[in-house]
């Protein structure tokens, strides 16, 4: 079976004869071409990859997708993406990356080309950052994500809790053969341990002959276990049929997902689940009509994903099996899993400056959206987190109020590494951060004006212009 391998290369002569099926280059540009005898490999990441994956796989195939170009081994987003895009096209079964960006402003790209792959049952196998901190495609649920464990050894694995999603810890120590003669022992990291999994699933899949895969059948039949993991994000939600039977008011410009089409009842399921799209369900209070989402669960499509808005599904009695689900009862699992993943150590440093906006209605989630996206512009890396209904929508972070603190700030501040987050609040909280680390905006008719140099108020609806007047105010805080 054909393994798509993005990485530096692979230099053939180090493999069986005729394994590399496809060598191309991905330029800075984003242009792919076959990789011209002359441009040689000038080191062996990707050749090494390759070894560990044959050496559990022999019957693997390769499809060489070469990114880095130098030692320094950098790429820019573009070229990943692109070479991401190439696989989708192609439909490769199986895509390999030892290689991850850690920028949150290169989440929506890779996000959404990740999302249409696995939507067409290709399977992502991607190592995790060495530091641990937040990765792509690696931290996107759907993704086989890996870290490396040494007291593992071979092509031996185990099902990884420290993280959300198909996480696995496996083994990265590996005896591989030289053509002198000689052998070497690869060192303990997460790209060595990536090729492990990527060989188990080659395997797995080639022996039930079967592709597209299930996703969620896949990491069942890893590990063993009798249901999926919990998801933090719908990372994996991308084409969707948006069903709102309450007609809830919806900021659909902002949107993180590409929305097919929007319905107020199911009018059609046999319409709906023929279309093979993703789902978007958010239930009314009352009046619940859960036929349409039942037929949807038990006929739609192997690479249909469901986005329910709500805590629960409403059908016990159905068995979704392997279909990759999220609901809003998984953002609890968001801000506690991070707890026991940071150090002491790491716990102790300063969180990053955020800016609280407060509001009840939509125009504060629209103000959120519209600074989150100032901020990006500029090249700084953001991130948005809200406890409004149905945030999660526009690629907010969901946070219940239950579990709002300012340990879970820090807590993000430690994954993500942003320069700054944007906090989406409903109430006001004035206890959060260092004065001097923080601004609030106040979105609504009833605050009155504020002098302080870290506030502003914005009246609504908004106009044109207010969110950037708020902007400039912001940086000029911040830099003063």
């Amino acid at each position: 079976m054909l393994i798509a391998l993005i990485d530096d290369g692979i230099e053939s002569s180090m493999l069986p004869l005729n394994v590399v099926r496809y060598d191309y280059s991905v330029e800075r540009d984003g242009n792919i071409h076959v990789r011209a005898s002359t441009d040689r490999i000038l080191t062996n990441h990707g050749t090494t990859c390759a070894q560990i994956i044959t050496k559990y796989a022999p019957k693997a195939e390769y499809c060489s997708l070469r990114i880095f170009h130098d030692a320094s081994l950098q790429a820019s987003c573009d070229q990943l993406v692109s070479a991401l895009t190439w696989c989708l096209v192609r439909k490769v079964p199986i895509i390999h990356l030892s290689v991850g960006s850690s920028m949150l402003n290169d989440f929506s790209k890779i996000r959404t080309v990740t999302a249409k792959l696995l939507h067409q049952g290709q399977i992502v196998i991607a190592a995790h950052s060495n530091r641990r901190s937040y990765s792509l495609p690696a931290c996107l649920n759907g993704v086989f994500s890996v870290v490396a464990d040494a007291a593992l050894s071979d092509c031996s694995y185990c099902n990884n809790r420290a993280f959300d999603g198909f996480s696995f810890s496996a083994s990265s120590r590996h005896l591989l053969n030289l053509p002198s003669g000689n052998t070497w022992m690869t060192p303990v990291c997460n790209s060595y341990a990536a090729p492990t999994i990527t060989a188990v699933i080659h395997n797995i899949l080639t022996q039930n002959r079967t592709f597209p895969v299930s996703l969620g059948r896949l990491y069942l039949a890893m590990t063993h276990s009798q249901k999926l993991p919990k998801f933090t994000r719908p990372d994996f939600i991308e084409d969707a049929i948006l069903i709102n039977p309450a007609k809830y008011p919806l900021l659909t410009q902002h949107f993180f997902f590409h929305c097919v089409n929007e319905f107020d009842e199911f009018k059609n399921w046999e319409d709906i689940i023929s279309q093979k799209h993703d789902l978007i369900y958010l239930p009314p209070v009352q009046h619940l009509d859960t036929l349409g989402l039942q037929l949807f669960l038990l006929n739609a499509d192997i690479s249909a994903s469901l986005l329910y808005g709500s805590v629960k599904l409403p059908c016990p009695n159905v068995k979704i099996g392997d279909r990759l689900i999220w609901n809003e009862q998984f953002s609890d699992f968001f801000s506690q899993n991070m707890d026991w993943k940071n150090s002491q150590q790491e716990l102790k440093k300063e969180i990053c400056p955020i800016v609280f906006v407060y509001g009840c209605n939509l125009d504060a989630v629209e103000c959120a959206c519209q600074l989150k996206k100032c901020f990006m512009h500029a090249g700084y890396q953001c991130i948005c987190l809200s406890n409004h209904r149905y945030s999660y929508l526009y690629g907010m972070c969901y946070i219940s109020n239950v579990n709002f603190s300012l340990q879970m700030l820090k807590n993000i501040s430690l994954e993500y590494n942003p320069d700054i987050i944007v906090c989406c609040l409903q109430t006001v909280c004035l206890n959060l951060g260092k004065a001097e680390d923080t601004y609030f905006v106040l979105c609504g008719n009833s605050y009155n004006e504020v002098n302080d140099s870290n506030w502003s108020v914005v009246s609504v609806p908004l106009e044109e212009n207010d969110v950037l007047k708020v902007y400039e105010k912001i940086l000029n805080y911040f830099h003063a």
